[in-house]
């Protein structure tokens, strides 16, 4: 198919002005360089031994896609904007972010969640590499005046226990999308009563589980019974916080 859209498009070449599609180019080139540029020289001077592609790939994992954006983007510095930074040439996902950051901003003031959730300190984090619906979770809450303590992606359960122990949290936020929902929350929450930890964890996302035998099961029932709350959006968790 992809072969005969090429052989199609060739038909129209030459009544099609190729000027913005070439600035889009150049620009992309440029903001890429220096993206790259500063991400190997930042990675430098941090201790990574950017000439090991194990250690290099290990690192560019660990940091994450929009921290990585932030600290050495193109772009110049926003905090208004999802990442922190004007993207050099926006891509449809992050306008439909931007988007539905406004969305959320009217919701969130038509149901009068301000008033009720101000105040809540939320921890945040998604259990795999998948930092979508995080994102949407924590422009969310924001806008409903809770404090946010984003962990990032792929988070340990070891390491959220780390960030309970540091002080009060009202309400732990989890977005899940990988198969491993029941896995993860039973992991949890025995790290929590390791600790004498009680605290409401909100879970949404995919929440099923790999067990082996076809496709991922809805597991559902089985976190309701481990006491985690289920949502089917941030506005399901936001109506819920104590």
């Amino acid at each position: 198919m992809a072969h005969e859209m090429e052989r199609e498009a060739r038909k129209f070449v030459d009544i099609v002005d190729f000027r913005r599609v070439e600035r889009t180019r150049d620009r992309l080139i440029k903001g890429g360089r220096l993206f790259y540029d500063r991400v190997l020289a930042g990675l430098s001077q941090a201790g990574v031994d950017i000439a090991n592609p194990v250690e290099l790939l290990l690192a560019l994992r660990s940091s994450g896609g929009r921290k990585l954006e932030k600290l050495f983007g193109a772009g110049r510095e926003d905090e208004t904007h999802p990442g922190g930074r004007r993207p050099v040439v926006p891509t449809t996902m992050f306008q439909q972010i931007w988007d539905m950051g406004r969305r959320i901003k009217e919701e969130v003031h038509s149901r009068q969640l301000r008033q009720r959730a101000k105040g809540g300190k939320v921890l945040l984090l998604s259990t795999d590499v998948h930092e979508y619906a995080k994102l949407i979770m924590g422009m969310t809450l924001r806008e409903a005046g809770v404090e946010v303590i984003d962990l990032g992606h792929s988070v340990d359960p070891g390491r959220i226990v780390k960030e309970l122990l540091r002080g009060k949290v009202d309400a732990i936020g989890i977005s899940t999308h990988n198969g491993m929902a029941l896995t993860y929350a039973r992991g949890l929450l025995q790290e929590m009563r390791d600790h004498d930890l009680e605290i409401p964890i909100f879970m949404g996302g995919r929440l099923n589980e790999m067990t082996g035998e076809g496709l991922p099961r809805d597991v559902t029932a089985e976190l309701v019974e481990l006491k985690v709350i289920p949502c089917s959006d941030v506005f399901d968790m936001l109506e819920r916080l104590p």
